[in-house]
């Protein structure tokens, strides 16, 4: 455990220090692996998105290390929600425990945050995904499903609303989408 908690020093280091420019009750990412690969900037500009969105995910992050993690990147940020995709890099051992206890302590450090627990698009994790489905409802959080034909379904909103803003047809409103609707999106045009 200590060489990976080394492993994760200097981006919590980057992270530490980002979050001085960050707005707080923003939108804030946490996750491994996949949630790490998560371009936001592209995928703001593609959709137009004036959220405050931030990824604060970290490449190979177990159950483990998560709540920690959370306290020295995320906790600061004092976000008004979190899009949580964690447990792919994880053993069956005890799983369910320690995501429950995650999401607690989520909730505990970030009163009023609500939590999204985001699935995976990869077809190989649909266990995973069935098994997230129920934990979100045992922690009383939104269960975030993201299909594989999200990417084709993403393409052609970005297209819509490139075709749209063209036209003329965009409002000049702000948009606020929701929760889940920003989820699909992020998620689902990641590559």
């Amino acid at each position: 455990m200590q060489k990976k908690a080394t492993h994760f020093e200097s981006e919590i280091q980057k992270y530490v220090s980002l979050n001085q420019y960050v707005s707080h009750n923003g939108v804030v990412i946490f996750g491994g692996s996949e949630s790490h690969e998560v371009s936001l900037d592209e995928i703001k500009d593609a959709f137009n998105l004036d959220e405050h969105v931030y990824n604060r995910s970290f490449s190979g992050m177990t159950l483990d290390d998560a709540s920690d993690l959370y306290d020295k990147t995320v906790a600061a940020m004092k976000p008004s929600a979190v899009l949580l995709q964690i447990g792919a890099a994880d053993t069956p051992d005890n799983f369910d425990e320690k995501f429950l206890a995650l999401v607690s302590h989520i909730k505990e450090v970030s009163k009023g945050a609500k939590i999204y627990i985001v699935g995976y698009r990869d077809e190989a994790k649909s266990d995973l995904n069935d098994r997230l489905m129920k934990l979100a409802y045992l922690a009383a959080c939104e269960f975030v499903a993201i299909a594989d034909s999200s990417r084709t379904a993403s393409r052609s909103k970005v297209e819509m609303m490139n075709f749209l803003d063209n036209c003329g047809f965009v409002c000049p409103i702000k948009r606020r989408r929701s929760i889940t609707d920003l989820t699909q999106l992020i998620f689902g045009a990641s590559i």
